[in-house]
């Protein structure tokens, strides 16, 4: 998983100098980690957690990526790994089966 604003700048930096950038992290995009952490205390703080919990071990989610979501209604897994695609923070994999009859 690449974030794209870094992908680019590297980009950016290789074309001109034709030599990549001495800094990989462009500090005016790091992230904040006290509003991720208030991220994963949206709503449903325990589901968040076990979700965030197996990303880092590794596991892969299975969620239906959720066009729109509201904050006022309920929140579950699949709201919060939408939030989390749409962040940068995981991508998306879609499998489609085809049958032929």
């Amino acid at each position: 998983m690449f974030n794209s604003n870094m992908t680019l700048r590297y980009l950016s930096e290789y074309a001109m100098l034709n030599e990549p950038p001495e800094e990989l992290l462009d500090t005016s995009i790091a992230s904040d980690y006290s509003k991720m952490h208030k991220m994963f205390e949206l709503k449903n703080k325990s589901s968040n957690y076990e979700v965030l919990q197996e990303i880092i071990e590794g596991k892969k989610q299975q969620a239906i990526i959720i066009p729109q979501f509201s904050l006022e209604k309920y929140f579950d897994e699949n709201d919060f790994c939408s939030l989390l695609f749409y962040l940068g923070y995981l991508t998306s994999i879609a499998l489609s089966e085809t049958r032929w009859t």
